[in-house]
């Protein structure tokens, strides 16, 4: 369903504000798929989205590597250098200069003004977006979504116009509608507390028959029955609450199967991965995930939707277990596959595995250099203490590095 009002609000921002575009929101309001709408906009120049679904794309070398990219495509004259991931991570100022700032102002001055998009900034990328936001061409605009921000956070933001998405509830309501047409709009309305995801779980649920409700008519006394209460769960997690006992039993083995891979997994490597865990046979496990599909948003790779997704984003350890065993069963002859295994070596249980370093040792992880921390600082220390030779960034940064006998860059 398209945001029209929001969008008429963006296009009268575009066409006469001078400041970059700050979309806030809380959680599940839908700020992602209203950045996607703007994707049809014309005066869009590059786009960028933040995901911990994908961890690069949180790196501030993928982001400013993507939209310079995206950039060249829209300008074919605009020539922009080669930096290093170093450099880019290293030297933030100089780099937005180098790499955008000066080749843009070499072109002729559209007709109209532009902008950049860049979706899920986080701490870490915001002051980021406040440095393009100062030092790009008045002609290309910012414009980023992020949760809501407090007083100290807006101030680093002065530049910024801020749209709060979620400041009013008239496209919520039209959301229930079209999703939920046989519901009492009022009754979903506050159930759902202004989550989208809500809207959409719910209206789900009732087309796999996880839910039901006495009638889809809009006769009077199946809107009494429908407004009862006790028929309508109260926020997300009473309604992942309501909705488990209709899944397979071994659900929550699933979701942290998923939940701690890096990336979204491939269907084959979570049924390897639960086969393993829960055993069974692949088409009882096939079955399992036929009858979870109303919780994800795409069935292969493996996306869970919401709220599901974040259920144990915090409680992983059992299942970095078991993508580290499925590693090592399966083989870890390269680089990439031993730091892979590292990073789930550093969040399993340490009783588990009571020998992680050696573990990494054993598959040659004293060869391998690394020109900077890689994942996280969990997963880069315990490399370290594996024998990871992790090079000097600032005496290494625009030299090739390589791991073994492979190169990584």
């Amino acid at each position: 369903m398209e945001r029209v009002a929001s969008k008429r609000r963006f296009r009268k921002w575009i066409a006469n504000s001078s400041k970059s575009l700050l979309i806030t929101g809380a959680p599940y309001t839908g700020k992602t798929i209203f950045a996607k709408q703007l994707e049809s906009e014309p005066q869009l120049a590059a786009a960028h989205y933040c995901s911990p679904l994908y961890p690069e794309s949180l790196e501030i070398a993928t982001l400013l590597r993507n939209i310079a990219n995206q950039l060249v495509l829209r300008f074919p004259n605009l020539v922009v250098p080669s930096l290093t991931s170093v450099t880019l991570i290293a030297h933030q100022v100089d780099a937005v200069e180098h790499l955008m700032v000066k080749p843009l102002l070499s072109l002729p001055r559209p007709k109209s003004p532009l902008f950049v998009l860049i979706d899920g900034c986080d701490n870490d990328i915001l002051p980021l977006v406040a440095l393009m936001a100062r030092s790009l061409p008045k002609w290309l605009k910012v414009v980023a979504t992020s949760r809501p921000l407090d007083i100290d956070e807006r101030k680093k933001l002065d530049r910024f116009y801020i749209f709060e998405l979620d400041s009013e509830s008239t496209e919520l309501i039209e959301f229930i509608e079209y999703r939920l047409p046989q519901m009492d709009v009022s009754r979903i309305l506050e159930a759902c507390q202004g989550s989208w995801f809500f809207v959409d779980q719910y209206s789900r649920a009732l087309q796999a028959n996880l839910l039901t409700i006495p009638s889809t008519s809009h006769s009077q006394e199946d809107l009494v029955a429908v407004q009862d209460v006790d028929t309508i769960p109260v926020g997300e997690q009473e309604l992942l609450a309501t909705i488990e006992p209709q899944l397979p039993p071994h659900l929550n083995v699933y979701l942290r199967i998923i939940a701690s891979s890096r990336h979204p997994p491939a269907r084959r490597e979570f049924l390897a991965v639960a086969k393993m865990a829960v055993g069974g046979t692949l088409s009882s496990l096939e079955a399992d995930l036929v009858d979870c599909e109303s919780i994800f948003d795409s069935p292969d790779p493996l996306i869970l939707s919401g709220a599901w997704r974040n259920r144990y984003e915090n409680d992983c350890e059992e299942g970095h277990a078991l993508w580290a065993e499925i590693i090592r069963r399966t083989g870890c002859d390269t680089a990439q596959t031993v730091i892979e295994l590292a990073y789930h070596l550093a969040h399993s249980n340490d009783k588990q595995f009571p020998n992680k370093a050696e573990i990494l040792r054993n598959y040659g992880a004293d060869l391998i250099e690394l020109r900077c921390p890689v994942f996280d600082y969990e997963t880069s220390n315990l490399l370290v203490e594996a024998g990871v030779t992790l090079l000097d960034q600032n005496s290494q940064l625009d030299e090739q590095i390589t791991c073994g006998r492979e190169k990584w860059y």
